[in-house]
């Protein structure tokens, strides 16, 4: 199927036992939805309306830090929230962890570094993709 700017189309779909419904392939195709990419959604609770349409933008930033007790990861976890981004992932080890933070931009990965480093975490490294 070929959409066209302005097309519009209505499809239903099933919702699993997950709550999870599948984007079909051409709409994911034609939108570049492409697995691991956030998407928005829109709710409208008076005409129980659901708009899902994908993220404007961000990125992924990849942090390594040191912790010296738990208390500096829920620091990691909350810096991360206050600055409205998202954990991705967490990979913990002995005394260091990765963690994968959606975030708009590579200005506030930088941002959050900062955060993180005048909480006492020891940020080790960190890049955005």
């Amino acid at each position: 199927m070929v959409f066209e700017p302005g097309d519009r189309h209505s499809l239903r779909v099933r919702v699993d036992e997950k709550g999870r419904v599948t984007i079909p392939q051409y709409i994911r195709e034609t939108l570049a939805i492409v697995p691991g990419m956030f998407v928005e959604l829109y709710v409208d609770v008076s005409t129980r309306t659901i708009v899902l349409k994908p993220a404007a933008s961000g990125a992924v930033a990849e942090y390594r830090v040191r912790l010296e007790n738990r208390k500096d990861l829920i620091d990691v976890v909350s810096v991360v929230v206050e600055e409205g981004s998202e954990v991705r992932s967490l990979r913990c080890g002995e005394s260091e962890c990765g963690v994968e933070v959606f975030i708009a931009d590579a200005v506030l990965a930088e941002r959050l570094a900062e955060k993180m480093r005048e909480r006492g975490i020891d940020v080790v490294e960190y890049r955005t993709r």
